[in-house]
């Protein structure tokens, strides 16, 4: 009798994870068919950057979605991927008080799109597009402040393990590497009106060192 009741918790756990896996790769399915990408720049965040910038700035590519604002990844120099992401928020908001950064870990629980990057995987969430009031930027490595303004709060950490999430919800942005080494990232975000800007900056490759103040020397 015991190993009949054994093997029938064991038949109903089975069970219980091929749905959830099966669940979880549908869920993929359905959100990436209301998702395109395409290999154009968005005038609007190549604005961001300065001449500087935007003289050696190439555009890999750009995600559109139905429920949230455009994903650009650019390559910078060759050497620097740098992704750019767009939420709203309200105009009279102070960017001090939407963006919280944190050090602390965030458990891997996303299964949506990869984007490119080196050494480490980069994910983002399909959270609709909803008003935003708050920012958290956790990482599991000490966070570093570059500068900061009414307009713009960059940030730098060598990371294992960060995470963004908009008004205390589910991740929109998860990132870990993939040998358990930190890596070097640079974080900006830009407030124009109603729009807050997420920069990210990272190495494209094993050689480059990455100076802490690389990203906020590329803005505007």
């Amino acid at each position: 009798m015991p190993n009949e009741f054994m093997k029938k918790k064991i038949l109903i756990f089975s069970f219980i994870a091929i749905v959830l896996v099966i669940g979880g790769w549908f869920i993929y399915f359905v959100i990436h068919s209301f998702a395109t990408f395409n290999h154009n720049s968005i005038a609007e965040y190549n604005n961001l950057f300065n001449d500087k910038a935007n003289s050696k700035l190439d555009i890999l590519g750009t995600t559109i979605s139905r429920n949230k604002a455009p994903a650009s990844t650019y390559i910078y120099n060759k050497k620097y991927y740098i992704h750019v992401f767009k939420t709203k928020t309200l105009e009279r908001e102070l960017l001090s008080k939407i963006v919280k950064y944190q050090r602390a870990y965030s458990v891997d629980n996303m299964v949506f799109a990869s984007m490119p990057s080196y050494k480490y995987d980069l994910r983002s969430g399909f959270n609709d597009d909803a008003l935003v009031t708050l920012i958290t930027y956790n990482s599991d490595q000490q966070i570093m402040l570059i500068k900061q303004s009414e307009k713009i709060i960059s940030l730098f950490s060598c990371f294992k393990n960060f995470s963004i999430s908009y008004n205390s919800s589910s991740y929109e942005l998860y990132g870990e590497t993939d040998n358990g080494n930190c890596k070097p990232m640079c974080l900006s975000f830009v407030k124009a009106k109603d729009n807050v800007y997420i920069i990210l900056m990272a190495v494209a490759n094993g050689k480059e060192f990455l100076p802490e103040e690389s990203l906020d020397d590329l803005l505007k």
